[in-house]
């Protein structure tokens, strides 16, 4: 019998090798194939990181089992998620005579796939679920449906609440009056007649700025607070103006001062520390992600395009973004920010529909959770976790 030659016993490993390979890399995406897509075209050349220590890595996505329209959502802790849809007790027929569930906040185990109702309520909707930067406490608002037909609304009947998660004990807050928690989760700034700290640790109340500093401000329409928890910054609007944004600077240690530091065509801001503030919008009438230096006065684009949202990790190293590309298309990244600029962005996901506060990141700042729609006329959302290295 003839022996095989030396070639062809190389030869027969390296097909069996490529055929191994080919099987594992086709396993490995799990019927997943929105991931690990680098996209440069939205980035200035000069901000680009290519150290790989800096750059976000992708480890694995997993899906979340989950049915129904997802109001909000967040990470519960290690093991459990939150979020509120519609599946609360009780229903009532919308304005176009459907019947409707009332919200209902939910706690999902994602290593039992079990789900169970944190605060059980009648006939009422519990909404915009805000967990604390530790996830120790949650901010949820209860009341009325605004769909519900012939539903006489009274503001007076609802109600928001801080649920402290060890004790299981909530407390009542003035309705509409949170705002913002404190990055080390200490407390909140809230508005009501003036704008004040709510302080846990010390069990008091600090005014910020007063009433007369307020109507000066006219609209808040977005607050972010410095790592330092000392530097605020205010985003506010004039209403005889469309499209300017006016951006404040208040100092905890200097109340009462509302110093103007920016003004622009701006949508959304999130300060990265005591001297950086990263904003989106049109500036120099070109959109995109830009950072703003409050010593230099220096204004940096970080990103090209129109970035529908952005969130930012707790400890301000990584973001997400949304960016709508030239076909009308909404794109979700995932990208490290570095000396105050952004690295590479790994593509998580394409053609998505998705709100603020249903993409979050997690205490630990390796996960990121999104809740989304790829269709605008889909009934359920889709959940997906993104896990980091």
């Amino acid at each position: 019998m003839k022996m095989p030659t030396k070639n062809t016993i190389i030869t027969s490993l390296l097909i069996v090798v490529i055929f191994f390979i080919f099987i594992f890399s086709h396993e490995s995406r799990g019927g997943y194939d929105k991931v690990f897509v680098l996209d440069n075209s939205n980035f200035n050349d000069d901000i680009l990181s290519n150290e790989e220590e800096k750059k976000m890595t992708l480890e694995n996505v997993q899906k979340v089992p989950f049915n129904g329209n997802c109001d909000s959502c967040d990470f519960f802790d290690k093991d459990n998620i939150i979020y509120s849809k519609r599946n609360g007790q009780g229903s009532f027929l919308d304005v176009n005579n459907e019947r409707l569930n009332y919200y209902g906040i939910n706690i999902l185990n994602l290593k039992t796939n079990r789900e169970e109702k944190l605060i059980p309520v009648e006939n009422k909707s519990q909404r915009f679920i805000i967990p604390s930067p530790d996830k120790k406490r949650i901010f949820y608002s209860e009341g009325e449906e605004i769909l519900e037909k012939d539903a006489k609304y009274k503001e007076e009947e609802n109600k928001s609440y801080i649920y402290n998660v060890k004790s299981k004990e909530k407390i009542n807050i003035p309705y509409k009056t949170f705002i913002k928690w404190m990055p080390d989760s200490s407390g909140y700034i809230g508005i009501k007649d003036s704008l004040f700290l709510q302080d846990f640790n010390k069990g008091i109340s600090k005014e910020i700025l007063d009433y007369k500093q307020l109507k000066k401000i006219e609209n808040i329409q977005e607050i972010s607070i410095a790592k330092d928890c000392q530097n605020i910054f205010i985003q506010g609007f004039k209403s005889d103006e469309d499209f300017s944004s006016y951006i404040y600077n208040v100092n905890l240690d200097k109340p009462y001062e509302a110093n103007l530091v920016l003004k622009g065509n701006i949508k959304r801001i999130e300060a990265i520390d005591n001297n950086n503030l990263i904003f989106s919008g049109k500036y120099w009438g070109e959109k995109g992600l830009y950072n703003y230096n409050l010593e230099t006065k220096e204004i940096k684009k970080l990103l090209d395009g129109d970035i529908v949202l952005f969130k930012l990790s707790n400890d301000k190293k990584s973001i997400a973004y949304v960016v709508k590309d030239k076909d009308g298309n909404n794109i979700l990244y995932a990208a490290k920010l570095y000396k105050n600029s952004i690295s590479e962005s790994v593509m998580l996901y394409k053609n998505l529909f998705i709100k603020y506060y249903t993409l979050n990141w997690s205490e630990d700042n390796k996960r990121l959770i999104a809740a989304f729609y790829e269709e605008k006329e889909e009934k359920d959302n889709k959940i997906y976790i993104f896990h980091f290295r």
